[in-house]
């Protein structure tokens, strides 16, 4: 029996008989269908972006789906003449337009208001021109028939609808081996960290994490306070493409990452950092493609997105978690409650991704990244004759994507950020007689230490600092320095306003740091330190005698008032503190 509201299935022997802008749509209606079936993840936005393609309500393309199920053929979506007439309304047309009206109106734009307001707008109308207000329920219901797409665009943004209800087709990049293909994205993470010394929050740090698009497998990482740049992406690209042992052995951990290998392609965001022709031509020099995403479309990067949801949603429920989104309602204090150092929060992120993302099965491919990233290796080796490449020389595969300046050598080396350097390649660079330009690269956590590129040798070689009493430093210190020198009114012109400058910041770092712990332990003494309200001192049994700590230290008085036949003070405890006690936390009980 057929359920009431379903049109009648027309008979096979009819498909003849129906006219061709009939049998278009039912084409139209089974390829959206078959798509629909062939994905593997489906969401409701997903399938009210199929029924806004074939102009029908979402309900009406689930009973399509169901429909075709039941019957695979196209004949399933044909309909009799008599259940495709359109429902006559028991509306006015003067009712219909003026609901049009109101809902275009007051219903559909930017200040999204509610249903009910947007119906006291339809009830001021009906009354000026006379006519019978409609139900409420009958205005919901033309609401709901405009397409959500219309009304996501319309209350919303275009941008927005078209990244809600827009049909992704497939997944971009498309990779058929490992390293074929890899993302890299960053990301702010959903944790506040401490500093490891004093345990004071210092806020949240950034990921820079690669994806590999075949086998969904974390090639590498990086995570750092500094906002993304030039290093972040240096060290993350790096990690994944050089060996991890030593790594893995620094950190402690025991599970195997045998990811690693030159790629193919970097697929990225525009990010300014990633559009530097430096960078581009870096990647060029190890046979490494750069490929941009689409300006303002995420989803062309949606492996590296994916992933990197996963990762923050590790930390939800964790102490520190900020709870992406932010619970507005909710007393938690992220900052309060974190605990995890950077470096702590580095281990716990390698454990996760070795011991548990890559041994767990991955719902889109079917099988764990391991498993799938061994088996692409023995299908790119067999079926294309290929096996994964890995940089002659890893210290210079990061030297090629640091930072870098250009400077000439003079008498007194080179000069970097007012800074003279130094070293022995300088003296055969000077000898040589040639005045030229030479590419000087820098690691931005630590500028005590440069890399002069010599053209004709193809090779780096390390300047260090002329003034040898300079201590280390990065780059954000020197910033900060300058930025301070130039607020007092004078300029770095020489090292020894910079020595100076860093030592009264490290100076100024110490007292605040003592003064810090002064009062936290003034703090705490404070707290232990007994009230003079006598209401909040315990009182003693008459019955018992006082326990004696370190001697005569606590006593009662109530043998020296029976001494002296008194009772005045035989229910009151005189307690004498050792200052040692305070110190200790020794228990008084």
């Amino acid at each position: 029996m057929m359920q009431q509201g379903h049109p009648p299935v027309a008979s096979d022997n009819k498909r003849d008989k129906v006219s061709d802008e009939e049998w278009k749509r039912a084409c139209q209606f089974r390829t959206s269908v078959e798509r629909w079936l062939d994905t593997k993840q489906k969401t409701r936005a997903q399938a009210e972006a199929h029924a806004e393609e074939l102009h029908v309500s979402p309900a009406t393309f689930y009973r399509l789906v169901q429909r075709y199920i039941k019957k695979p053929n196209t004949s399933c979506f044909l309909h009799s003449s008599k259940k495709t007439m359109p429902r006559t309304g028991r509306l006015t047309k003067d009712q219909e337009a003026l609901m049009t009206s109101t809902i275009d109106t007051h219903y559909l734009n930017k200040r999204r208001p509610t249903l009910a307001s947007a119906y006291n707008e339809l009830r001021v109308d009906c009354q000026l021109k006379n006519i019978p207000l409609p139900s409420i329920s009958a205005f919901r219901k033309r609401i709901l028939s405009v397409a959500p797409k219309t009304v996501c665009s319309k209350r919303f943004s275009v941008k927005h609808a078209n990244e809600k209800y827009k049909l992704e087709q497939g997944h971009f990049p498309y990779a058929e081996y490992p390293l074929q293909c890899i993302q890299i994205d960053h990301t702010p993470t959903d944790r506040h960290l401490v500093d490891p010394e004093n345990r004071c929050v210092i806020g949240r740090a950034f990921l820079t994490t690669a994806i590999d698009c075949y086998s969904r497998a974390c090639l590498g990482y990086y995570v750092s306070f500094a906002h993304p740049s030039t290093l972040s992406v240096a060290m993350c690209l790096t990690h994944a493409v050089l060996r991890k042992d030593k790594w893995l052995l620094k950190r402690r951990i025991s599970a195997p990452w045998p990811m690693h290998g030159l790629p193919g392609i970097i697929h990225t965001d525009n990010a300014k950092e990633f559009r530097r022709n430096l960078f581009v031509r870096d990647c060029q020099e190890y046979g490494i493609s750069v490929l941009f995403r689409p300006l303002g479309q995420p989803n062309f990067g949606g492996t590296v997105e994916s992933w990197i949801r996963n990762m923050n949603r590790q930390n939800h429920g964790q102490p520190g978690s900020t709870r992406s989104p932010p619970n507005k309602n909710s007393d938690y204090n992220p900052e309060k409650d974190a605990c995890l150092t950077l470096s702590e929060l580095d281990r716990r992120w390698a454990l996760f991704i070795t011991g548990v993302y890559h041994n767990k099965v991955h719902t889109e491919i079917g099988m764990p990244p391991m498993a799938k990233f061994e088996q692409g290796l023995q299908i790119m080796y067999e079926k294309y004759g290929k096996t994964s490449r890995e940089p002659e020389d890893p210290d210079r595969f990061l030297l090629d994507f640091l930072p870098q300046v250009t400077r000439t050598v003079q008498k007194y080396g080179v000069r970097f950020n007012h800074i003279e350097y130094d070293g022995e390649i300088l003296d055969h660079l000077l000898n040589m007689g040639e005045k030229r330009s030479y590419t000087v690269r820098y690691d931005p956590r630590d500028i005590s230490k440069l890399f002069i590129y010599v053209p004709s040798e193809q090779k780096y070689y390390p300047l260090v600092y002329r003034d040898k009493s300079l201590p280390p430093m990065s780059q954000y210190e020197y910033n900060i320095i300058t930025r301070e020198a130039e607020r007092a009114g004078r300029a770095l012109e020489n090292e020894t306003q910079i020595v100076e400058s860093l030592l009264e910041m490290r100076r100024d770092t110490e007292k605040a740091l003592k003064e810090t712990k002064h009062h936290k332990r003034k703090r705490r003494q404070k707290a232990l330190q007994p009230s003079n309200n006598p209401s909040t001192v315990p009182a003693i049994n008459n019955g018992e005698r006082a326990k004696h700590v370190d001697g005569n230290k606590l006593a009662t008085t109530r043998e020296a008032d029976r001494d002296k036949g008194g009772r005045s003070e035989g229910r009151k405890a005189v307690y004498e503190f050792d200052p040692k006690i305070l110190q200790t936390g020794i228990d008084l009980e």
